[in-house]
């Protein structure tokens, strides 16, 4: 394995790490060690009904404490947290995002830029 403890996946995401996509969960608590400007995708499982959602900005805060930037990405779900992503339209989002003129934090949480699964 390249990581042979925290400490190298903690400089990893410190020292070569500038951006990062993933669905809300665990596995995005590694932006805990990311460096400031490090620009962060997490994407939001939404049922079909958009009653349900597994998000919270538990993720855009760690973002703020490390100075780096944050997007989220709704994309829907089935009741098992199954996610389908429209691939496409991610990547629109990660064009927006990665441009050097972007902000680099959003604002207050709910006011920022939302990438729907609907354009």
């Amino acid at each position: 394995s390249k990581f042979g403890s925290l400490q190298d996946i903690m400089k990893f995401w410190n020292t070569e790490v500038r951006w990062a996509v993933g669905v809300h969960g665990s596995g995005l608590m590694n932006v805990h060690w990311a460096s400031p400007g490090t620009v962060l995708y997490e994407i939001w499982p939404v049922t079909s009904d958009r009653n349900a959602t597994r998000g919270l900005n538990v993720f855009w805060e760690q973002a703020a404490l490390k100075g780096a930037a944050y997007w989220w990405f709704r994309a829907q779900s089935d009741a098992k947290w199954n996610v389908d992503v429209d691939c496409e339209l991610l990547a629109e989002a990660l064009d927006k995002g990665l441009r050097p003129d972007n902000p680099q934090m959003l604002e207050p949480f709910y006011q920022g830029v939302m990438w729907s699964t609907k354009r």
